[in-house]
């Protein structure tokens, strides 16, 4: 008997259990899903909350994921073509037709595997809005993870309504390696052309950015770079945590012998122009942060700082936008009213009630 958790609880089971070592995982050279069942009696003999398979709440992924809901009682499980219907409200067994690619399992207990980060994005595919799936694949692709206690006791709480200036994150910002990379992912979609999640899960890829240290540059690199469409700015080709490296002069205007280059939060290299986020924690580096914004002026970058009452304040960060549009050489940005209403939206999305919580 196998049990496969896939979909979001494989997502939060890997986003939960990171310091366990996805990269020493040893992930299955010929994964099957033979012997794979969804009958309750049988699956709960498994001990999976031992495990640390525990159902992902609904709230983490947005609006529009296949979770049970936030009492968690709806588990997610991949189970193969052939295996029998039997009916189960504690388990929702998706079928997989067939052969799994290489290395998309990881085996946590007897009987016991997990789907990887890059197979359950697929999966999502077809469950997650594409803003939402954009965003999931920025989330997996990031150097940061929040307290996952802190986040799940602040949002049992009862939702705000619209656009309220909240706390940067959910809970404290550790930095972590990512779960996983855009070139993984590729990968993984590579192997799966019979998939019908892969042209969403295409599309989403060539949207998202690597290396957000924070969900707020996360946000704030959706904003700027998402397509017209979808209510974004348009303005493509930015890079989240861009790494410059000045020279001997510039380096010491930073004036700090163990720090010989500097990160930039969202940066346009064709153009030169980034975008700084200030965060609370930076009401304690103020001196550090004029000394290295200056050696990034000598260096010719044009660097704007955004903090988190201009991100939610919807006039100040369109006009900050208009800005960085001009720096790199773009026309004004045409706000017809059919775009000011994908752009609410968007911002909905991301900032407001029904946002993703990782």
């Amino acid at each position: 008997m196998r049990y496969v958790c896939s979909h979001e609880d494989a997502i939060w089971y890997w986003y939960r259990n990171r310091s366990r070592g996805l990269d020493r995982a040893p992930r299955l050279a010929r994964p099957s899903l033979d012997g794979t069942t969804s009958a309750r009696y049988k699956l709960q003999r498994l001990g999976l909350e031992r495990h640390g398979v525990v159902p992902c709440p609904t709230f983490l992924l947005g609006e529009a994921s296949c979770s049970g809901g936030e009492s968690g009682v709806t588990r997610q499980i991949t189970v193969s073509q052939a295996a029998s219907n039997h009916l189960s409200l504690a388990f929702c067994p998706h079928r997989w037709h067939g052969p799994l690619p290489a290395g998309s399992l990881v085996q946590i207990g007897d009987g016991l595997f997990v789907c990887t980060p890059e197979l359950a994005f697929l999966q999502m595919a077809n469950s997650l809005d594409e803003v939402s799936l954009v965003r999931l694949a920025c989330v997996l692709c990031a150097k940061y993870a929040l307290d996952t206690q802190a986040v799940v006791a602040n949002q049992t709480r009862a939702a705000p309504v619209g656009l309220t200036p909240s706390r940067t994150s959910e809970g404290a910002i550790t930095s972590t390696p990512p779960l996983t990379s855009v070139s993984k992912l590729r990968q993984l979609l590579d192997c799966c052309d019979s998939h019908h999640g892969k042209p969403r899960a295409t599309k989403a890829l060539a949207l998202c950015g690597e290396n957000a240290a924070s969900p707020r540059e996360v946000e704030m690199f959706l904003l700027a770079t998402l397509p017209r469409r979808l209510g974004g700015f348009g303005l493509s080709g930015a890079v989240m945590n861009a790494r410059v490296t000045p020279s001997s002069r510039d380096a010491a205007l930073l004036d700090r012998s163990d720090r010989q280059y500097a990160d930039i939060d969202l940066y346009w290299p064709a153009a030169k122009v980034g975008i700084e986020y200030q965060g609370r924690y930076h009401e304690d580096t103020l001196s550090e942060d004029r000394r290295r914004l200056n050696m990034l002026t000598s260096m010719g970058l044009r660097v704007l700082q955004v903090d988190n009452q201009q991100l939610l304040n919807v006039s100040t960060f369109m006009g900050t936008m208009a800005q960085v549009r001009r720096m790199c050489g773009k026309a004004d940005l045409n706000t017809s009213t059919s775009w000011l209403v994908r752009h609410d939206e968007l911002r909905r999305r991301l900032l407001g009630a029904g946002k993703m919580r990782l």
